[in-house]
């Protein structure tokens, strides 16, 4: 199995940005005990660049659904995304259109579908309190 050193050239074209904070939040001490923690295997990266995809479609989806400007600028945005920690930040932009073209519990339904596929992807730090739309 090939491994791939964790570097922030790798991180930008396989879009995983809590991997980058996973290796520079360690001092150079952790990492020479635990080498194993700042390195991907082919196979993490595939899956993880897979994620990123879906997560990219389902974005899309929505978007695709409204055929307004916004939406196409909205659209553009996310399929020029690097990588995940872009797409999570463009979550706002998609419920900003979203309940602005539907209501807003529809949208906050959708972009809550849309959150949980960030689950392992982002850390836990980034997801808050749960909340559900009743």
């Amino acid at each position: 199995m090939k491994m791939i050193n964790l570097l922030p050239k790798n991180i930008a074209s396989i879009g995983i940005a809590w991997a980058k904070s996973l290796s520079l939040s360690r001092t150079s001490s952790e990492m020479d005990l635990e080498p194993e923690a700042s390195i991907l295997t082919t196979d993490d990266a595939q899956y993880i660049a897979g994620r990123v995809k879906l997560i990219r479609q389902e974005m899309q989806r929505c978007v695709c659904e409204l055929p307004t400007p916004a939406a196409l600028t909205v659209g553009r945005r996310i399929h020029f995304a690097r990588d995940v920690q872009d797409l999570w930040y463009l979550r706002s932009d998609l419920m900003a259109l979203l309940s602005s073209e539907t209501d807003e519990r529809e949208a906050r339904i959708k972009i809550e579908r849309i959150t949980r596929l960030f689950h392992g992807l982002m850390p836990d730090s980034m997801f808050g309190q749960k909340t559900y739309v009743h």
